[in-house]
C-alpha cells in the first residue's frame, strides 16, 4: 500500500503486511517506511481522533527540522476469532537533520515530571538517530545518537551515545533497566547548554560556574533504575561513570586566582562527584 502526502514535494508513505491463520490464531506483521517529510508538515498530516491527548505536546516539540528513513514495523497476535490483538514486537527507526525541539513544554504536556527540564528547554542538533525494539516484557533502546551544532568554528562538535535496556518481572509487573550514556568531547564553556537545569543541581551549579575553559573527553555513564508496579515516577538505583578533563581552569577558592591547564578524573555515584586532579598551575593575582 502506497499513501502519496501532500506536499511539495510530494512524500510517499510505504506499507506491506501479511496474515497468517495457524493451529493456535492469527498472527499479523505490518512494517512502513517514509524516506522525508518536514517536521512542521507533520501538523496538517496528523490524523484527527488519534492520540489526541499527546498530538498537541508532541507537535508542538517538533519546532524545526526534517524527518528521514523513518522505519516502523508492528507484530501481534491473535486468537481464531480476533477478539483481541496481542502485541509481539514493536519496532522503530528513525532520523532527524537539522532538528529544533522544544523538549520542556512536550514533557509538561504529557505529565511527566518537570524537574529534569525546564519550561524553556530547547535542544538543537545537526543529526538524531533512533532505533528502539518494544515487546511485552523489554523494551531496548539499540541506538539513540545526538550530533550537536559546532559551538564555533574550527571547534569539534559533540556527539551523545544513549543506549538502554529494561525488563519487566512477569510475578510483580516491575520494570528495571540500566541506560548507558556515552560523549566524545564538549568544551566546559559549552557544558550549561547540555547539562539540563534540576538534574544534580550543586553539582551542575558548582561545576559549570567554577570550570570555565578547558575540555571533557571520553565520558561512559551507567544508570541502573527501576520503576514499582503501579507507579508513574521511576527510581535510580545506581550510577557510575566517568570522564576526563583536560587543559581545565578552575576557580577553587574565589577570590583567589584559578588554577590553570589542569588535568583530571572525574568519577560519579550516586553519592558525589569525585575529582582528581593529575596537575595545573596556579596563577598569582
Amino acid at each position: 500500500a502506497t499513501l502519496t502526502l501532500p506536499g511539495s514535494p510530494a512524500t510517499a508513505l510505504r506499507a506491506e503486511g501479511e496474515a497468517q491463520r495457524g493451529p493456535e490464531g492469527w498472527t499479523a506483521s505490518v512494517q512502513a517506511e517514509l524516506d522525508a517529510l518536514p517536521l512542521a508538515a507533520l501538523t496538517g498530516l496528523w490524523p484527527e481522533g488519534l492520540a489526541e491527548a499527546a498530538a498537541a505536546p508532541v507537535l508542538a516539540a517538533l519546532a524545526g527540522g526534517s524527518l528521514r528513513d523513518l522505519r516502523l514495523g508492528v507484530a501481534v497476535a491473535a486468537p481464531a476469532d480476533v477478539a483481541r490483538l496481542t502485541l509481539r514486537e514493536a519496532r522503530a527507526g528513525f532520523t532527524l537533520e537539522q532538528a529544533q525541539l522544544a523538549l520542556g513544554p512536550a514533557l509538561a504536556g504529557l505529565g511527566a515530571n518537570p524537574g529534569l527540564l525546564g519550561p524553556a528547554t530547547r535542544l538543537a542538533a545537526d543529526r538524531i538517530e533512533f532505533a528502539a525494539t518494544l515487546t511485552p516484557a523489554a523494551l531496548r533502546l539499540e541506538r539513540l545518537s545526538l550530533r550537536l551544532p559546532a559551538p564555533s568554528a574550527g571547534v569539534p562538535a559533540t556527539t551523545l551515545l544513549l543506549t538502554a535496556e529494561a525488563a519487566r518481572d512477569a510475578a510483580s509487573g516491575a520494570w528495571t533497566g540500566a541506560a548507558t550514556l556515552g560523549l566524545d568531547a564538549v568544551r566546559f564553556a559549552d557544558l550549561p547548554r547540555l547539562w539540563p537545569e534540576g538534574l544534580r543541581t550543586n553539582e551542575r551549579d558548582w561545576i559549570t560556574g567554577n570550570i570555565t575553559a578547558g575540555r571533557l573527553r571520553d565520558g561512559h555513564w551507567r544508570i541502573e533504575g527501576a520503576l514499582p508496579p503501579g507507579s508513574a515516577e521511576p527510581r535510580i538505583t545506581a550510577l557510575t561513570g566517568t570522564a576526563e578533563a583536560e587543559d581545565a581552569t578552575v576557580h577553587w577558592l574565589r577570590p583567589m586566582p584559578p588554577v590553570v591547564g589542569v588535568a583530571a578524573t572525574a568519577s560519579f555515584s550516586l553519592a558525589e562527584i569525585a575529582i582528581r586532579t593529575r596537575g595545573g598551575r596556579q596563577l598569582v593575582g
